[in-house]
């Protein structure tokens, strides 16, 4: 796999991640830092492309007193024996602070197979802190739902597209969730249109309050929610999906005496080679409308 530096679809790609990623050749140099990098760690890319990265600019630490630097960095292993990790360790901001991020790295070859060096895409280890960031650069261009707060349709579908984009490029395997409100009709019709709100609000704050810092939850319309899961296999994409389930089965409303429970269909599908926007989001929607059919309150995966 070659990873060009300069090419012009993969600086708009990364630049418009939320995930940090950065680069580093056989020689432990960093050579690419995108825009999120700059954000989570404060330092820009002309303060780190061409160091090292052990250069006293990024400090990795599993704890408060284990410096990974010293010898146990992920990356110098990952460089070595090619194995993909994914950890949770600490990285020291420029204004001196800790930084909690979820780190995978991930060894790159050319097409001939030679080593080249390591990607690593680091997440802030904080659902709520993120979904915060990017809310922040979603009303700038809005791209927010303005009733709950999420990514709307529009910006789901551009979140889609990159993650194909990585699939294609890297490999990288990503899932989609659907997910829509059983009974809200019902719900409106009897207690109205505030009420309504009132559950699609819940449900927001419930599935980003669970999902992880990496992950993408979005109102795709009404009370159809959507979400990008990254860097999933099917067991994984079964064990996010059947959490946004039952949290959300165990929320509920208070209407005067009466209690409003809340419950989801869900389908839930891993992209597949040649997929686009629409077929993954179709075959996702195909399930969650199969688990409707059944009752509602429960996730499909499979088709049969």
């Amino acid at each position: 796999m070659t990873l060009r530096m300069n090419d012009e679809l993969f600086h708009k790609v990364m630049d418009n991640l939320y995930e940090g990623v950065y680069f580093i050749d056989r020689d432990k140099r960093i050579t690419y830092w995108n825009q999120a990098a700059e954000k989570i760690t404060g330092y820009n890319s002309t303060e780190v492309v061409g160091v090292h990265c052990h250069d006293d600019i990024l400090v990795y630490a599993k704890d408060e007193v284990v410096n990974l630097c010293d010898g146990q960095c992920p990356l110098s292993v990952t460089l070595t024996d090619g194995k993909m990790r994914e950890t949770q360790v600490f990285v020291r901001h420029k204004d001196g602070h800790k930084v909690s991020v979820i780190m995978r790295a991930i060894q790159v070859r050319s097409a001939d197979g030679e080593i080249e060096g390591v990607l690593e895409i680091f997440t802030d280890n904080s659902p709520k802190l993120v979904h915060t960031d990017k809310i922040g650069d979603l009303d700038k261009t809005a791209l927010i739902d303005p009733l709950t707060g999420l990514s709307n349709k529009k910006y789901l579908e551009t979140a889609i597209s990159a993650r194909i984009g990585e699939m294609q490029r890297y490999g990288w395997q990503f899932g989609i969730i659907s997910m829509d409100t059983d009974n809200f009709e019902t719900i409106n019709e009897i207690y109205g249109r505030e009420v309504g709100d009132r559950a699609l609000k819940t449900i927001s704050k419930t599935l980003i309050n669970s999902a992880r810092p990496f992950d993408m939850i979005g109102r795709w319309e009404d009370e159809h929610f959507v979400a990008v899961i990254a860097n999933v296999n099917e067991n994984s994409l079964y064990t996010v999906s059947n959490r946004f389930l039952t949290l959300v089965e165990q929320s509920s409303l208070t209407v005067g005496s009466k209690i409003i429970r809340i419950t989801l269909s869900v389908g839930a599908t891993l992209a597949r080679p040649g997929d686009t926007v629409a077929t993954v989001l179709d075959r996702a929607e195909d399930l969650m409308k199969k688990s409707l059919k059944l009752g509602g309150n429960r996730l499909t995966m499979k088709a049969d």
